[in-house]
């Protein structure tokens, strides 16, 4: 089992087979209370990456004390693109220290 540190809380990463909200299939969500993500185990790893991001920015909006609104979805998601893109494409802003 997977653990972030996001901020002062440490969630535990799980993956479960079939993850669904209200009937529906969802690729991953959060549950505060118990500092747990889960995501949807069966999806590509690409999905899975994904999907860790949209949570994460989810966290930390709430972290920032942004309420949630049904608009929020429309901002998560292509943030998670975003920066999984450009982690992706500039590989040096994630090493400790300088990155030179």
């Amino acid at each position: 089992m997977e653990t972030l540190l996001i901020g002062p809380i440490t969630y535990r990463v799980v993956e479960i087979e079939g993850l669904s909200s209200d009937g529906e299939t969802i690729f991953g969500e959060v549950k505060y209370g118990l500092c747990e993500i889960s995501v949807e185990a069966r999806n590509d790893p690409q999905q899975v990456r994904q999907t860790m991001w949209h949570e994460i920015i989810h966290i930390l909006l709430t972290q920032a004390g942004l309420s949630k609104d049904t608009k929020r979805e429309e901002l998560v998601d292509p943030l998670a693109y975003g920066l999984m893109q450009v982690i992706r494409d500039n590989p040096a802003l994630c090493r400790n220290g300088s990155g030179q």
